[in-house]
């Protein structure tokens, strides 16, 4: 039996004003049913092809590519929260899979990466220079709550005033990086200061700023079973044959790339 016009808008109304519980229900009815959502998302453009490509065309020529893109970013603005709380919640649905996504894209696309985060740092300069009061209470609330990091800042530039000098860095650069091979530029803590490791020379070896970076405050070990776990997910995905040595030990297993 069809609902009646003023059902429709009863309907219709209840919807506006609760707006919340539906969003609820759609995402839990999409989370249980996604394949049927996407088929019935595809059965609706092959439906509905030539009208949703009008639209599109009609929309380009109405407006250029820099207002296309402004247009976007007010409306990523205007509902942000929405927008954040939808990338936690698929993070923590596909906690997994998002970050082995994040990987591969990160071995693939590196000049692309450190481009973003040079970008990322240059808006960060100028945020700050435009927000500097906001920013440094926001540091000091951070300091506060959490005292390990604000140690470990601090272990890091005593190790590099009292005990790195020029003279004794030098040599250290010269060799390749310890994890990759490549030229090497810059010092890593082979236990990261914030695990309680040590400024002095034994904890210290060269590395290139990517290893670097990407070991962060790993432990060594934990950082090279990363690598490794990278590099097989990535020969496969590139269809390059794979040989695994014997061990040398009872806890290493070394892995070949033939290529």
């Amino acid at each position: 039996m069809a609902k009646t016009e003023k059902q429709l808008e009863a309907t219709r109304r209840w919807k506006r004003e609760n707006k919340e519980r539906v969003s609820e229900y759609n995402r839990e009815y999409d989370k249980k049913n996604r394949e049927r959502r996407r088929e019935i998302d595809r059965r609706y453009a092959a439906r509905h092809r030539e009208e949703l490509n009008r639209k599109q065309r009609e929309y380009k020529a109405k407006f250029s590519p820099e207002e296309r893109k402004a247009r976007a970013h007010a409306e990523y603005e205007r509902n942000l929260p929405t927008y954040r709380a939808y990338a936690k919640r698929r993070y923590a649905e596909n906690a997994e899979e998002e970050k082995r996504k994040a990987r591969e894209w990160a071995v693939n696309n590196r000049e692309r990466r450190a481009a973003y985060r040079l970008a990322y740092r240059a808006r960060s300069r100028e945020l700050h220079a435009l927000r500097r009061e906001e920013v440094n209470r926001q540091q000091r609330e951070r300091r506060h709550a959490n005292p390990e990091r604000t140690r470990a800042a601090k272990l890091r530039r005593r190790s590099h005033e009292s005990l790195l000098s020029p003279e004794d860095v030098a040599p250290l650069l010269n060799d390749p990086c310890s994890y990759c091979g490549g030229p090497a530029d810059s010092i890593d803590h082979i236990v990261p200061l914030a695990n309680d490791g040590s400024g002095d020379w034994t904890n210290l070896t060269a590395a290139c700023r990517s290893c670097n970076s990407r070991k962060h405050t790993h432990s060594l070990l934990h950082f090279l079973q990363r690598e490794a776990s990278i590099k097989w997910d990535t020969a496969l995905n590139n269809g390059e044959s794979l040989k695994r040595l014997p061990d040398k030990d009872a806890d290493t297993a070394q892995i070949e790339l033939s290529f």
